[in-house]
This record gives structure tokens, sequence and C-alpha cells, in this order.
């Protein structure tokens, strides 16, 4: 599916219905190419743009609200792991879905992970790593990302 649909054969206006025709739920809105979209719990809303790279791990239920905007690099993580012994650090493998709202901007290189959510209106500044729930029309910035001010 990835190798496919995200080349740069397939017009990012119409990009959406390829991932709808293999069983996506994605309405009308704009996919750049070369973005990776694993597992098949993926809900993008009417308006979205997604740029170039983005990676979408959606092994867990992730949903995207209208009007949200990706910069470019973006990752949506919703798998991890526990912490195992010594032997293996990588333990047992967790998932925890992610909600992205509306109106939401995601700058470029930013990392959303497992069991976040972001309420509508909020930025999340380029190169952030969102590792906790992001309240609605915020600015959030940082690795963590934290919190700046209200919009």
């Amino acid at each position: 599916m990835n190798g496919v649909i995200s080349s740069t054969l397939i017009p990012s206006e119409v990009r959406w219905f390829f991932y709808r025709m293999v069983g996506l739920d994605v309405q009308r809105c704009g996919i750049q190419s070369h973005c990776f979209i694993g597992g098949s719990k993926l809900s993008v809303k009417r308006a979205v743009f997604i740029n170039h790279g983005a990676f979408i791990d959606a092994i867990a239920p992730v949903t995207i609200g209208t009007q949200t905007a990706f910069g470019m690099n973006v990752c949506v993580i919703t798998t991890s792991h526990e912490i195992g012994p010594s032997q293996r650090r990588a333990g047992n493998g967790t998932i925890a879905p992610v909600s992205i709202g509306a109106g939401v901007w995601i700058g470029a290189g930013s990392t959303i992970c497992p069991g976040v959510t972001i309420g509508d209106g909020t930025v999340i500044g380029a190169g952030s790593l969102v590792l906790n729930d992001c309240d609605p029309d915020s600015l959030y910035v940082g690795s963590p990302a934290k919190f700046v001010r209200r919009l």
C-alpha cells in the first residue's frame, strides 16, 4: 500500500481516495507523497493536510480532525514497549490510541506519542516531542513539549 499510493505517481489531491479504496477511513483531504501509514485504524476527517514524509503508526486508532495540518516528517506513534530486563530492554509491546482535534497545526519534525490527545485549535511547535495530552487552543513547544500559552 505505502509504496504505490505514497509515490509521486499519485497526485496529492486524489491520494486520499486510494487510501480509502484500501479500507482506511480517509475523507477528502491533501496527503503529500512519501507518507507511511502502518496499520488500518486511521480516521482522517475532511480538509486535513498531511505534508511529505509523515509516519502514522495506526496499529491503535488514530483520529485526525477537520482542518488539521501536519508539517513535513511528522510522526504519530501508537505502539511502544514496556521496559524489560537487562537481557532485552524492549519488553512487552503496548498500544494506545492518538486523537488529534480539529484545526490543529503540528510543526515539521514533531512526534506524537502513544495515548496522546491534542485538543482542537492547538499548535505544536516544530521538532516537538508530545508525551502528554495538550489542551485546546494552546501552544506547545519543545522536547518534551511544554505548554507555552493560550491562543
